[in-house]
């Protein structure tokens, strides 16, 4: 197994009609890449594929605008690697205020299919949600998680190991 590299994760607050670059790797550069929701799909919505996970993940995001869940989501995993061709789902970090209480054991009903468990889920089944709150030791434990490459993924995408991908926020 390669050894483990520390990595640093700047925010790149780049403006939303910028063009963010992508590696010849298909990901973006180290960091926490600020867009707004129709630029992920222009950037990673590219197959009738990606289209349908996106319009997913539409749907996801306006029903936590509506209830006024969360503050940012950060996405990641596949569909943020434009190297992966069909991703079959989207992580994201449900990014919650810095006062939300995280000890929380019950879901509200009206949050079940927003917040739960990926196997009891059924409309956004393909959106894998991780909480935590703002700037808490959690949130920048799953940022450092996120922005890690699967060896798998190095070995099929011919990723050097000593990459780490950049990974996207999108503020509700």
């Amino acid at each position: 197994m390669p050894p483990k590299i520390a990595i640093s994760l700047p925010v790149r607050n780049v403006k939303h009609s910028q063009m963010h670059n992508l590696s010849r790797h298909g990901i973006l550069p180290p960091g926490i890449h600020e867009m707004d929701l129709e630029g992920v799909g222009r950037l990673f919505g590219g197959t009738s594929h990606r289209l349908r996970l996106f319009g997913t993940l539409k749907k996801y995001v306006q029903q936590l605008q509506t209830l006024q869940i969360g503050t940012a989501l950060i996405i990641n995993g596949s569909f943020v690697m434009a190297c992966v061709e069909m991703p079959k789902d989207i992580d994201v970090i449900l990014v919650m205020p810095k006062e939300w209480d995280m000890t929380i054991e019950k879901i509200p009903t009206e949050y079940y299919n927003l917040l739960s468990p990926v196997e009891n889920k059924t409309e956004f089944a393909e959106i894998h949600p991780f909480l935590a709150a703002e700037s808490s030791p959690l949130y920048h434990s799953w940022i450092r998680q996120f922005s890690h490459i699967k060896d798998d993924w190095h070995f099929m995408f011919d990723i050097p190991y000593n990459i780490s991908k950049g990974i996207v926020r999108v503020t509700l």
